[in-house]
């Protein structure tokens, strides 16, 4: 059903290729993780089981670590049809107890380490090792997105 949203808003904003491109190959992995929506848009306060269980299963396989990864990139364009809270999607595998590091998400979009897309995951590192989403910090293993 995600993915049947995605395509059909990437149809009706075909001109958006940014997200066109971010999204390709992800239909499956995104749908896969449906059940992570509701906590990745702020209308639950924990993932629910099956989202956990999925993201477990999910993780290394396919292109769910880069999937996750653009869903926090693209958080604000209007052709996902939903709003991301970035703290939120770059937390659930720390929610969920599924070790990951979101500091690969730049490397997974191919993004320049310097550009401000690549500054969000950075941001996110330096805070979630300060134990404070969005403050900045030291190094401590995190889990990924």
């Amino acid at each position: 059903m995600l993915a049947l949203c995605i395509t059909v808003a990437v149809m009706l904003f075909g001109v958006r290729s940014e997200l066109n491109q971010d999204i390709k190959g992800c239909q499956e992995s995104i749908s896969d993780l449906y059940s992570c929506l509701a906590f990745v848009t702020n209308k639950t306060k924990a993932p629910d089981s099956t989202c956990c269980s999925t993201l477990k299963e999910k993780i290394d396989k396919g292109q769910t670590k880069r999937c996750l990864c653009v869903l926090v990139k693209d958080r604000d364009d209007p052709g996902l049809g939903y709003k991301v809270d970035a703290n939120r999607a770059m937390g659930l595998p720390s929610a969920c107890h599924v070790p990951a590091n979101i500091s690969q998400c730049p490397e997974l979009l191919h993004l320049p380490p310097d550009s401000p897309d690549a500054q969000i995951f950075k941001q996110f590192t330096g805070s979630s090792q300060n134990g404070r989403p969005g403050a900045g910090g030291a190094n401590l293993t995190l889990y990924f997105l």
